[in-house]
């Protein structure tokens, strides 16, 4: 999970999100936009430092069983039209990561798609109706392609989740059995039925790659 919390002005602000850990056991991929944060009283947004306040944290059962800063990070956008944006983060933990295994990339491409793509998807999160500490949120659900967008081919998907899902695992079984992560979830749609979503393409295995370099 990802952590961030400030004080300021005699005011305590915080935010957790969900991350994913991919690749090997220092890299993080995480939604931007849990960098930041809206005040409900003044409106203003929050923007927290990804060194000094922030830090990823692990549980397993009930537990915090690792916990580190971040000591590299790079942040992007997928634009798509002009008022959506599908944000994305890779960071590099201070330490690496000894409690959990680094999920293997599938890459998607969207330009390939069409009206009959169903792409069967699991995502692993945390969700707001699950006490932060207890347990992971697991939803099904199906990627397919949006439906009226002007813009460029982009897929969506449909499993259920909630605020402190961006950043979770999309997930995808291949052929040969292995579960791989197809990117991460974005943020949902207003007034719509579906969900946006970051899939890891060229660019953020850049970063990915360039954020490992000593």
């Amino acid at each position: 999970m990802l952590f961030c919390e400030k004080k300021g002005g005699g005011f305590r602000f915080s935010r957790v999100t969900s991350a994913t850990v991919v690749v090997n056991s220092e890299t993080i991929l995480a939604s931007a936009h849990g960098f930041f944060l809206r005040d409900k009283e003044s409106q203003r947004i929050i923007s927290f430092d990804w060194q000094s306040d922030c830090f990823f944290r692990k549980y397993r059962n009930s537990k915090a069983v690792f916990e580190a800063r971040f000591e590299k990070a790079r942040f992007g956008a997928h634009f798509s039209r002009e008022e959506e944006s599908e944000d994305w983060a890779v960071l590099r933990l201070a330490k690496p990561l000894t409690t959990a295994r680094p999920l293997r990339v599938a890459r998607i491409d969207p330009a390939r798609a069409d009206s009959s793509t169903r792409i069967p998807i699991e995502i692993i999160a945390h969700h707001d109706s699950v006490e932060v500490t207890r347990r992971l949120y697991y939803s099904s659900g199906e990627m397919r392609l949006a439906d009226n967008d002007s813009g460029p081919k982009r897929l969506v998907h449909d499993a259920d989740t909630s605020g402190r899902a961006s950043g979770g695992a999309m997930l995808f079984e291949q052929e040969d059995g292995i579960v791989s992560v197809l990117g991460v979830h974005s943020g949902g749609y207003s007034g719509r039925d579906v969900n946006r979503f970051v899939h890891i393409d060229s660019e953020i295995l850049g970063a990915i790659r360039e954020i490992k370099e000593p």
